[in-house]
C-alpha cells in the first residue's frame, strides 16, 4: 500500500473542506435563519466555524442554543439574532431553548 505524502493529505482536506461549503452553502441559501448548538466545535472544527461563516456571508440571522457552561464571546453575541441558555445533559432543557428560539425565528418571518 502506498504511503500519502503530506502534501496528498493535504489536498485531501482542501478537497473534502470545498465539498463541505458547498453542501452547507446549498443547504443554507434558501433558508430564512439557522438554528444550531454553540458548542466548543466552533473555536476547533473547520466546518462547524465555515457554517458560522456562511450564516454571517449569506446574512442568515443565526440563532444559538448554548449550554450554560459554554462562554459566549462578545463579538458572536453581537451577531446572534437570538440565545437561549440551556442546562447541559439536561434534554428538556434542551427542547425548551430550541423551541423558543424557533418561536422567535418565525415570529416575524
Amino acid at each position: 500500500m502506498k504511503r500519502k505524502r503530506p502534501r496528498d493529505s493535504e489536498r485531501d482536506e482542501m478537497e473534502s473542506l470545498v465539498r463541505a461549503a458547498l453542501r452547507n452553502y446549498h443547504a443554507m441559501k434558501d433558508s430564512f435563519m439557522v438554528l444550531t448548538i454553540f458548542s466548543a466545535d466552533y473555536q476547533k472544527d473547520p466546518v462547524a466555524l465555515m457554517q458560522f461563516a456562511l450564516a454571517i456571508l449569506l446574512d442568515k440571522p443565526i440563532y444559538l442554543a448554548v449550554p450554560n457552561d459554554r462562554p459566549i464571546p462578545a463579538n458572536v453575541r453581537a451577531v446572534a439574532a437570538g440565545i437561549e441558555v440551556y442546562e447541559r445533559d439536561n434534554m428538556d432543557d434542551f427542547k425548551r431553548a430550541s423551541e423558543a428560539l424557533m418561536k422567535r425565528a418565525t415570529q416575524g418571518h
